[in-house]
């Protein structure tokens, strides 16, 4: 079992490291198609690349969050339950964000 929680921990990080890279990639892109927009030269293609880098950028920040339970708000909320509350939220949150992340892959073009 710590193999596999090695191996998770190592490809969220992974990720979230090339998530923090199109993160970068994004702000380099808005501010190099503000100033080419001054000189009348937009960026071609600047609206779906930042579409695709955001989507990348979120779908790779999303284990990492996961492995650190990192969902701030909700977390304001839940933070104020008891346990047996929170164990309570957590059982019916989980299968139902993950029975939402399965499902929605099919609802693409």
């Amino acid at each position: 079992m710590e193999l596999l929680e090695k191996i998770s921990v190592f490809l969220n990080r992974s990720l979230s490291w090339i998530g923090g890279v199109f993160l970068v990639g994004m702000i380099v892109l808005t501010c190099g198609n503000i100033v080419f927009r001054l000189v009348w030269v937009p960026i071609r293609g600047t609206f779906e690349l930042m579409g695709y880098f955001g989507a990348i950028v979120t779908a790779f920040a999303l284990g990492y969050t996961q492995m650190k339970r990192g969902h701030i708000a909700v977390d304001v909320l839940v933070n104020t339950f008891s346990d047996k509350r929170r164990k309570v939220v957590d059982t019916i949150n989980i299968p139902s964000v993950f029975s939402f992340l399965v499902l929605q892959p099919g609802r693409l073009p």
